[in-house]
């Protein structure tokens, strides 16, 4: 496997984990959300929270297109 082909994958591979972590965070977010509003205690909900659901996958969704720029670029 060639450099270029390595680093398609690792890009490849970053995405599909951006992915899984954004759906996994932001249905853990959403029953967190849920059981605060039924509770009545949503005004007590921590905020950084659901943050966290964008930001991670964010950071994995960045490094991934810089990679897969630098990789295809002429």
């Amino acid at each position: 496997m060639s450099q270029k082909q390595f680093r398609l994958f690792i890009a490849t591979l970053l995405l599909c984990t951006a992915a899984l972590v954004f759906a996994i965070l932001f249905l853990a977010s959403y029953v967190h959300w849920s059981a605060t509003v039924q509770t009545g205690q949503w005004l007590n909900a921590p905020a950084i929270f659901p943050g966290f659901v964008f930001i991670i996958p964010g950071m994995l969704l960045l490094v991934a297109f810089i990679n897969f720029y630098m990789t295809t670029k002429p």
